[in-house]
C-alpha cells in the first residue's frame, strides 16, 4: 500500500455509507454469490469494489428504485461519494466512481436485503 494511503476497505466502507443513503437506492448489489465486494482485514464490504491506488476507480453496484432517472441517480451517487470521501479521506476524493445498476425494483429505497427471500 502507498505511504499514507487509505486502505481499500476503509474507502469501501465510506463509499457504501454514501451510496446506501442516496434516495432511489434500494440496496447495494453483491452479485449472484457475493463476489462483488472489497475484501480486507478479515471482512468485506459488498457491492463496492475498491482497487489499490489513490486514483484507481471505485465500482459501485446497486439496485435502484423504479421511476428515477438512472443517469441522475448515478450523478447523485458520484457526488455523494466525492463529498463523503472529501470529508473523511481527502486523498481518495478524486477517485472516479463507476456506477453499475444491477437491477431496478418497485420496492422503496432500503427495502431489500440482499440474500433475503
Amino acid at each position: 500500500m502507498e505511504s499514507g494511503a487509505a486502505s481499500p476497505i476503509a474507502v469501501a466502507r465510506i463509499v457504501a455509507t454514501a451510496v446506501e443513503t442516496t434516495p432511489g437506492i434500494v440496496s447495494l448489489h453483491t452479485g449472484a454469490v457475493g463476489e462483488i465486494a472489497t475484501y480486507g482485514g478479515g471482512t468485506k464490504v459488498g457491492g463496492v469494489v475498491v482497487r489499490r491506488g489513490e486514483q484507481a476507480p471505485v465500482d459501485v453496484h446497486v439496485v435502484a428504485t423504479f421511476g428515477r432517472s438512472l443517469n441522475a441517480l448515478a450523478e447523485d451517487i458520484r457526488g455523494r461519494v466525492a463529498q463523503r470521501l472529501g470529508a473523511e479521506l481527502p486523498a481518495a476524493a478524486a477517485r472516479p466512481v463507476h456506477v453499475h445498476v444491477a437491477d431496478v425494483s418497485s420496492e422503496p429505497s432500503g427495502a431489500l436485503t440482499m440474500g433475503a427471500p
